[in-house]
């Protein structure tokens, strides 16, 4: 027996309300009283009422649909990175009664233009972007569009790409606060492991490296950097291209005391190069890393950082489109969180309090 479909005028005479009112209580709009609401949500679960979604988007111009997307690069799916500025826009957007459609930027993704697509077939209310690359100039569309969208822990200096909404973290005074801390604890000559350039946040990390230096009278020294990729693996080989570059030196005034790697994944791969060269962290080598995750905190060497809460990053962008995509407007938004040093035993210092 085919099953009858339940219409909002079914539940509004059950309840002796409008189906106006019904619509309202749906749409949890404040005007409606909780008794009300118990009673009209009480025959919706009765009847099992499910919202048609289509229908919704029709009437309303609204789907109630964000899309995340992330790159197509080999970690994405370990790097807490992602997964933590993920869940800061997931948990934002279930609560404001949003759906996640999910993304990667594949090529045919950005050759078919699926990123337009996605709103001409109004399937979406708005975009964010975790962890774009300076490469993402065919960004450039949604700029002309003007659609909702937002870059999230990424942004495009001016003259460089299209200038798009961002909600960042200061990567340049976190980069220059690990240096800082470094300096102040006797280190003068200080390696930088850095992420790929291509990524704005890898560069402004190396800016406030070289801000840090330069305010202490230190000389920058670019046989000092090593390039690696933002995960443990090339973290550890950009460390044994240090060592093989300094062989003798390392450890001394003459080679190099410290490292400061641009993320804590490439720091606990530096770390575990350097014991299995027989060195010691603190000791030998003082190592601070960046972001602030969850592991960084255990081990033999818990690992002093940056933190960077990438979680509220993430719940921040998805508050603002949304924003954006109920009250109807467009504007540039520019958001820099703060930063802050955390101190563990990694560095060398005595102090391991949060500052």
């Amino acid at each position: 027996m085919k099953k009858t479909t339940v219409k909002l005028s079914d539940i509004a005479k059950l309840c002796g309300v409008s189906t106006a009112t019904v619509s309202l209580v749906l749409s949890d709009n404040p005007r409606i009283s909780k008794e009300t609401k118990r009673k009209v949500l009480k025959v919706v679960k009765q009847l099992g009422y499910y919202p048609n979604i289509s229908a919704r988007a029709l009437s309303t111009n609204i789907t109630k649909t964000l899309c995340v997307v992330v790159p197509q690069i080999s970690h994405v799916f370990s790097d807490p990175f992602f997964g933590e500025s993920l869940s800061g826009v997931y948990d934002y957007a279930s609560k404001a009664g949003y759906r996640i459609l999910f993304e990667v930027a594949t090529y045919e993704f950005c050759f078919y233009k699926r990123y337009l697509q996605l709103f001409k077939e109004r399937s979406i209310d708005g975009m964010l972007y975790i962890g774009s690359t300076l490469n993402d100039t065919y960004l450039v569309d949604i700029e002309k569009e003007g659609y909702p969208f937002i870059l999230v822990g990424s942004y495009f200096p001016e003259g460089k790409g299209p200038q798009l909404s961002y909600v960042i973290g200061d990567n340049v005074k976190g980069g220059y606060l690990a240096t800082k801390h470094l300096i102040e604890l006797g280190h003068r000559r200080i390696a930088f492991i850095t992420g790929h350039f291509k990524v704005i946040s890898a560069w402004d990390r190396f800016l406030g490296y070289k801000q840090a230096l330069k305010e202490a009278g230190i000389p920058f020294d670019k046989s000092l950097i090593a390039k690696a990729d933002f995960d443990e693996q090339t973290g550890y080989q950009a460390m044994k291209k240090l060592f093989d570059r300094f062989n003798d030196k390392v450890g001394k005034n003459d080679g190099f005391t410290a490292v400061f790697a641009g993320n804590d994944l490439m720091a606990l791969g530096a770390i575990r190069a350097i014991k299995e060269k027989g060195l010691k962290v603190p000791e030998d080598i003082a190592v601070v890393g960046m972001d602030n995750i969850r592991m960084a905190s255990f081990g033999e060497s818990p690992l002093t950082t940056i933190e960077y809460n990438v979680y509220q990053m993430g719940k921040i962008a998805c508050q603002k489109i949304i924003e954006q995509i109920e009250k109807k407007t467009v504007y540039q938004i520019k958001e820099v969180l703060p930063v802050k040093l955390v101190i563990r035993e990694s560095c060398g210092a005595n102090n391991y309090k949060k500052l």
